[in-house]
């Protein structure tokens, strides 16, 4: 993984290279805590949260089980320790991770077709679409892939 720092946002240049440190060991986790991490957000707190898939494949089709590891992890971007892990029994294929101004963390799963919003600590506040039911209409998501979210609360969603 790339270390975090808590680093202004800057227009840049797309054809300069931007500097980076890889950072050897870090975060700090035991072997096999991590799996296919695919969505990834730093809150308020200087704390990176990562959404990962635990020893899931994508596979067609997709499971139709939850995985049952903790599937998101916050570690501190200054010591690189896991200080929190949850939702173990609630993924199917995690995809997108969005962590909003309130400190709020939105997820989606291309697996259960939905968008869910919990609080920091990972209590669910809102479920958007209809698990495991694919669609085209305004109650449901066809592989919803990322949600983003603005100043004012309004979200987005890449769906499909």
């Amino acid at each position: 993984m790339i270390a975090c720092n808590d680093l202004p946002t800057q227009a840049v240049d797309a054809d300069k290279a931007m500097d980076y440190e890889l950072v050897d060991n870090w975060p700090h986790y035991p072997p096999g805590t991590i799996g296919q991490p695919t969505g990834i957000d730093v809150d308020s707190n200087n704390h990176l949260f990562v959404f990962h898939r635990a020893g899931r494949l994508w596979t067609n089709p997709f499971p139709d089980t939850t995985i049952g590891r903790n599937t998101i992890l916050e570690i501190d971007c200054e010591s690189g320790e896991i200080i929190n892990s949850w939702g173990a029994n609630l993924f199917i294929m995690p995809h997108g991770l969005t962590v909003d101004q309130n400190n709020h963390v939105w997820v989606t799963d291309v697996g259960l077709h939905q968008v869910l919003k919990f609080s920091h600590d990972g209590q669910l506040l809102m479920t958007l679409g209809e698990a495991k039911t694919p669609g085209n209409d305004s109650t449901h998501f066809n592989l919803p892939t990322d949600v983003a979210v603005d100043k004012d609360g309004t979200f987005y969603v890449s769906d499909g």
